[in-house]
Order: C-alpha cells, then sequence, then structure tokens
C-alpha cells in the first residue's frame, strides 16, 4: 500500500486471499488508515463574481442583437483549468489510502490554457509547473490565439472560394 495507494481492498483481498471485511479491519482499525479523494472541488461563485458575470452576458446580448451575422464570428473565448497527470474516470478511482497523521494528498497538476471560437478549440497551452497566469502572460497567449484564428479564417475563406 505505501507503494501504490489507490489499492482496492477486494485487489488486496484477492492477492492476499484473506477475506474483504478483514483487510479492511486491519487497515481502517489496525493500521489506522482510511480511504480520501484527491479530486479538486470547485469553490462557489461569491455574490460580486455573479455580478461581473451577469454583467458580461448583458454585454454580450447586446452585441448579438445588434450584429447577429458576424457575432460567433468574431468571438474567442478562454478557459483555464487544472490538469491532473492522473485523471481517473471517477471520484472512487482518485481515492488512496492516507494515515491519520499523513499530509492531505495533492495530485500532480499542470495549468491549461484552452482558447476556442465557434469552430471549435483554436490552441491549448499548458503553463510550466510554478508558473502563474499573469495579465501580460494572459494577453500575449490571446494575441498568439488571435493571430491563429485569422491565419485559420484565411484557409478557409481561401478552401471556400475555390470551391
Amino acid at each position: 500500500m505505501n507503494k501504490d495507494r489507490r489499492l482496492t481492498i477486494r485487489h488486496i483481498a484477492e492477492t492476499t486471499s484473506i477475506n474483504c471485511s478483514t483487510v479492511h479491519r486491519i487497515i481502517s482499525e489496525y493500521l489506522g488508515m482510511r480511504k480520501v479523494s484527491a479530486r479538486w472541488v470547485w469553490r462557489m461563485l461569491t455574490e460580486e463574481q455573479k455580478k461581473v458575470c451577469a454583467d458580461v452576458c448583458t454585454d454580450l446580448l447586446s452585441c448579438l442583437q445588434v450584429e447577429p451575422q458576424t457575432f460567433l464570428d468574431r468571438m474567442v473565448t478562454q478557459d483555464e483549468t487544472l490538469v491532473h497527470h492522473f485523471d481517473p474516470e471517477t471520484k472512487w478511482q482518485s481515492m488512496i489510502w492516507k494515515h491519520v497523521t499523513s499530509p492531505t494528498p495533492s495530485a500532480s497538476k499542470v495549468m491549461a490554457m484552452v482558447f476556442w471560437d465557434s469552430q471549435g478549440v483554436i490552441i491549448t497551452n499548458y503553463l510550466s509547473k510554478g508558473s502563474m497566469v499573469t495579465g501580460a502572460y494572459y494577453a500575449n497567449e490571446l494575441r498568439e490565439a488571435l493571430n491563429l484564428k485569422s491565419k485559420q479564417r484565411g484557409r478557409r475563406d481561401a478552401s471556400a472560394s475555390a470551391a
């Protein structure tokens, strides 16, 4: 269990030919370990963040009403997320065994920035470990995404006129 903390009680029981309930009792009562999840849980938005989101949505709706034909063509959006090196399919798969005195587990994560438009993903960049998204970094990434978008649009327009 020290080498692989994601072992299940069933796997340990099958490997050692010991009853599942006995394995569970040994792990929890005698070793003092319990299963904890290493998945990150999103926090709730504050009232100020909710207001900013509502204001942005109102502005976008106004733009849509003024120029409905070109609205989506001009739109580029971005999001950033933490990507786990171990990406379990379910929360249950992310659980590891932890002793009472063990530190809280943390999965190895990398920040991914994704820019996309109505046609799909334009660019995905992964920040190196320890890097932070600053205003300058974000502005540079946005310029790169917009340059790629204009190049992609040029290729699409050229292929449409050739057809």
